[in-house]
């Protein structure tokens, strides 16, 4: 029988060096309070994010700088939420015009629709296909190319 097993089978409950939220101390303790009304892992106050089903490796190229960079996006995130995510790194990306390379009916170069996610856009996710070949995951990672549009706006 596995430790696991055996310390499930008599009820003890063990923590590492650290004390974890609502479980109870090893021994009988008058101080110990269990007056809590909804377990932490439902609690608002320690939810930091929503997991994804999936998440996509994505190269912004600014154009006119030529600079790069390599973001790991949610799949279902919205391109509007990921120029938010691209902010951090550069302050005016509300100031560019987002292209890429879709799949529509042919493959075109194409503005992207801010209120679609990379795939409703045309950019596929092709990494299972790469996996089924034999390919690295990372043998393509698609490419948004930004455009600089003079508006004026201070950042």
């Amino acid at each position: 029988m596995s430790r696991l097993a055996l310390i499930l089978r008599l009820g003890l409950l063990r923590t590492t060096l650290l004390r974890f939220i609502h479980i109870p101390p090893n021994s009988p303790r008058t101080d110990w309070n269990t007056s809590y009304s909804l377990p932490w892992w439902k609690d608002p106050d320690y939810i930091i994010g929503k997991l994804s089903e999936r998440t996509r490796s994505l190269r912004i190229k600014n154009v006119l700088i030529d600079q790069e960079v390599l973001l790991e996006v949610p799949s279902q995130e919205k391109i509007s939420q990921i120029v938010e995510r691209y902010t951090a790194l550069n302050s005016h990306a509300e100031s560019y015009t987002w292209k890429a390379s879709c799949v529509t009916q042919r493959k075109e170069f194409l503005q992207l629709d801010m209120d679609k996610t990379l795939t409703e856009n045309g950019i596929l996710d092709e990494v299972e296909e790469f996996v089924a070949l034999g390919l690295p995951e990372d043998f393509y990672v698609p490419v948004i190319h930004i455009y600089y549009n003079d508006d004026l706006t201070i950042s």
